[in-house]
């Protein structure tokens, strides 16, 4: 399976190991693994200008890192999201790359479930999963973020196929990802 793996953590994120060594286990089982780590990308913030949507369709004009993530993202079969939880939720550089997708799906909206949703730019989207390191946050504060990425996948196209947390075994999580 080809997968994106977004490490959302900072620089001076205590548990680095713990991503180096999903990604690695991951690599062993023949998985093809790409990893960005968000601390090291230049990710702008999104600006708001709907250039992505209308002056250059599925482009937004700025220039960073996220080009290469669009690519990664779009050619992978599941992405994987990854960030200790900060004050409550994820990381401020994972939040910016979930506000910087969408150039993915059109501005024309269509009704699913009696509910607005953008149009597909693309056939194919990946499967998205979020694995959050709690670091204190309580049970309402993960299955907040747990809800809203679920909204996040249902307007990307996809399905959250896994969410979990640190305090499963690198193991586990390892073998959950490869049932997908």
């Amino acid at each position: 399976m080809k997968i994106t793996f977004v490490d959302g953590s900072m620089d001076n994120y205590i548990k680095k190991e713990y991503t180096e060594s999903l990604v690695s286990g991951l690599i062993d089982l023949g998985h093809q693994v790409r990893l960005l780590k968000a601390g090291t990308m230049k990710i702008n913030y999104c600006q708001g200008c709907w250039s992505c949507w209308w002056k250059t369709p599925g482009e937004c004009p700025q220039k960073d890192d996220m080009p290469e993530f669009y690519k990664s993202y779009m050619e992978s079969d599941l992405v994987i999201h990854f960030s200790p939880m900060m004050m409550g939720f994820i990381s401020s550089k994972l939040k910016t790359i979930n506000d910087r997708t969408i150039p993915l799906v059109h501005p024309y909206i269509e009704i699913v479930n009696n509910e607005c949703h953008h149009q597909k730019r693309y056939e194919k989207y990946p499967y998205l999963a979020l694995i959050v390191d709690p670091m204190g946050s309580d049970a309402l504060d993960i299955q907040i973020t747990k809800d809203l990425y679920t909204r996040l996948a249902l307007n990307l196209k996809s399905e959250l196929k896994l969410f979990s947390t640190t305090q499963k075994t690198k193991e586990e999580l390892i073998n959950a990802i490869s049932h997908i």
